[in-house]
């Protein structure tokens, strides 16, 4: 008895099958293309401004790569200039030490003593050392 007394709060409409309609031909319009649906974006640059961009970013980077090339070639020769000192320091070490033994060779002492080892002997003390610088 209770499932005999529903309330209904809504009206019911009666049903009524539609038809999908079909679009209409028009044989002058041409069909939308997907191109057309791009994102607009709020800033065009023209070919100009395009190959004046291009330009100025090649300067750039030959700017760049010129600086690198410098950089390098400074290295370079700040390398090739110290190792040059280095064999100077080297060479004037060995000149100086070749300078004491020559100094402590041809002192007259012992110019003598060789003289007499080989069999020479002089008449005179006097023994005068001709340097060959």
């Amino acid at each position: 008895m209770a499932l005999a007394n529903r309330k209904v709060d809504y009206i019911q409409q009666p049903y009524i099958e539609q038809v999908p309609q079909q679009p209409e031909f028009k044989p002058n319009q041409q069909p939308q293309k997907k191109s057309q649906q791009r994102k607009k974006s709020i800033f065009r640059w023209s070919k100009v401004e395009k190959v004046s961009f291009v330009a100025i970013l090649s300067v750039i980077a030959l700017f760049a790569i010129l600086n690198l090339n410098t950089i390098m070639h400074i290295q370079d020769t700040s390398t090739h200039i110290h190792e040059t000192n280095e064999k100077l320091s080297a060479i004037k070490l060995e000149n100086s030490e070749l300078s004491n033994e020559v100094s402590r060779l041809s002192t007259p002492e012992r110019l003598m003593e060789k003289a007499k080892a080989l069999g020479l002997t002089s008449n005179e003390t006097n023994v005068k050392v001709v340097s060959g610088k």
